[in-house]
């Protein structure tokens, strides 16, 4: 809120200097007319400052020269809406009563018209489709008695050729049978004696070819079981062999087992008989050294609990005292900022009255000159 009240003052500041210092010249040339060039100098640093300031608060375009021009294009635009609400009801209806009637009545001429003609298109259509197809009817008629007679004709020709030549396919037919028969019967009777010379000189080579072949398979068969049993003989000796040899083997591993199994346990048991005497003895001392030790923390854990009771009741005295003056402390602050608070608040109160008395005053002037505009409007209509 300080700064609006700020910028009030400063706008205020402002307008009070323009006042002073921007007066009508009439007004300025009776008041300073002895004075010298040297006094006006202020007046004219004081007029070059507010134009500096109004191009950098405003821009090129003032504030007064933006709201003329925007009320005159507010009463431009509230003329054409009102001349065109003017015409709409006092002279457009009128024209377009006249308008719908005068489109009304062409188009209904217009479809009587086209009606007519088509009604005398689809009566001349019709006629000349009937013509049309009654002289196609007589043609094709005429066309089909033609040919029906010219295919009798052609048919009665065809038939009279046709047994002519079935006579003569049939005599040909029978004569060439003939000779096919016969020479049929010559080449099959042939036939018959080569087949028979054929097979016997197959029979006698088919014989001896088995014959070969039997013998030479008996022969390599007597061979592979003579190769089978002597494999056999020797695979049984290189068994036996081996079973002797890993049977050997074994026995000697087994007593070198048992002989290192029974040297293993000796030496396990002595050690675990040292192990767990070394374990007792550990455990005895180490309750010792523990019964020792609970005997020392107890005595200084009693030591330490009193050191720590009377460090705590030392820092809650020094924190009780720092509560205090953090008391009074935020008791000065808040009344200090309570004062600033009130007198910010009626500054600011006296700043918004200040500004809603300039906000009225301008919006009466804004509403006499709307008034003003508003009967000039009025009077011009009426002369018009």
């Amino acid at each position: 809120m300080e700064p609006l009240s700020s910028e009030a003052e400063a706008i205020e500041q402002c307008c009070m200097f323009i006042t002073e210092y921007c007066k009508p010249s009439k007004v300025i040339e009776e008041e300073r007319k002895p004075v010298k060039f040297a006094s006006k100098i202020p007046r004219y640093l004081a007029e070059k400052y507010t134009l500096i300031w109004k191009k950098k608060t405003y821009g090129r375009v003032s504030p007064a020269i933006a709201r003329i021009h925007y009320e005159r294009k507010l009463k431009q635009r509230t003329l054409e809406v009102w001349q065109d609400i003017w015409w709409a009801g006092r002279k457009g209806w009128k024209l377009n009563v006249r308008a719908d009637y005068h489109n009304r009545y062409r188009l209904w001429q217009k479809s009587w018209k086209a009606w007519r003609e088509y009604i005398s298109y689809c009566r001349t259509k019709k006629a000349k489709h009937k013509l049309a197809h009654n002289q196609a009817h007589n043609t094709v008629l005429v066309k089909c008695w033609s040919s029906w007679r010219e295919y009798i004709r052609t048919r009665r020709n065809k038939q009279g050729k046709a047994d002519k030549a079935l006579d003569l396919a049939q005599k040909q037919l029978k004569r060439r049978v003939w000779k096919h028969w016969l020479a049929q019967l010559a080449f099959k009777q042939n036939l018959k004696y080569m087949d028979r010379e054929a097979l016997e000189f197959w029979a006698n080579n088919l014989t001896t070819k088995a014959w070969r072949i039997w013998s030479a398979a008996w022969f390599i068969k007597t061979e592979e079981r003579g190769k089978i049993k002597m494999a056999s003989r020797f695979y049984n000796r290189t068994l036996v062999l081996k079973v002797w040899r890993t049977l050997k083997n074994f026995k000697s591993i087994r007593k070198l087992k048992q002989l290192q199994k029974s040297a293993a346990s000796r030496h396990f048991s002595l050690a675990l008989m040292k192990k767990s005497f070394q374990i007792w003895v550990r455990r005895w001392q180490r309750q010792v050294e523990l019964a020792q030790f609970e005997d020392l923390i107890s005595y200084k854990g009693n030591v330490a609990v009193a050191r720590r009771a009377f460090v705590h009741w030392k820092y809650y005295i020094v924190l009780k005292h720092e509560e205090y003056e953090k008391k009074d402390m935020a008791d000065y602050h808040y009344t200090q900022h309570l004062l600033k608070t009130c007198f910010n608040a009626l500054h600011l109160q006296a700043v918004q009255r200040r500004l809603k008395e300039m906000r009225l005053r301008l919006a009466e002037d804004l509403c006499q000159r709307f008034v003003s505009s508003l009967m000039l409007l009025n009077l011009e209509e009426r002369r018009l």
